[in-house]
């Protein structure tokens, strides 16, 4: 399992998607990020029900894709995302850096993002990118409480 880890790490630091995407851009203030926003993937609605059935499938490929880089508790902090340029994206902040709607998350996770670490998620079932959205949301929800 270990060595599956190293393994994904490794093409997640050596691979970087090719991609097209367009994007406004505006600087988050108190952040100095630059904020992308993609309107017409904010305008894309998720089929799958956040329900607690969609959260743990979520959930478990989060785990098993996801943490590696993200981190177990969603703060960019896993092992192989402390060594990303720029590091990997902490979902439990209030910046998005390609939007927080449901549509920008689903393309985020479908398409990666150049010159970072994300990847394309795309050999995921359509669904399954649907319940990581649903999940992922999550984190950000805990962090409000």
């Amino acid at each position: 399992m270990k060595k599956r880890w190293i393994f994904i790490a490794l093409v997640i630091l050596i691979v970087f998607p090719a991609m097209k995407m367009e994007a406004a851009e505006k600087t988050h203030e108190g952040h100095g990020q630059v904020i992308h926003t993609h309107p017409d993937h904010s305008k894309m609605k998720n089929p799958v029900k956040a329900d607690a059935k969609s959260i743990a499938r979520g959930k478990k490929i989060y785990e098993e894709r996801c943490a590696i880089c993200h981190g177990v508790s969603g703060k960019g902090d896993g092992p192989a995302g402390k060594a990303l340029n720029p590091p990997a994206a902490d979902f439990t902040d209030d910046v998005w850096k390609h939007g927080s709607s449901d549509g920008e998350i689903f393309m985020v996770i479908t398409e990666g993002v150049k010159n970072t670490g994300m990847s394309s998620f795309k050999d995921l079932k359509e669904e399954d990118r649907w319940h990581l959205v649903n999940y992922i949301k999550t984190f950000s929800k805990k962090k409000k409480k």
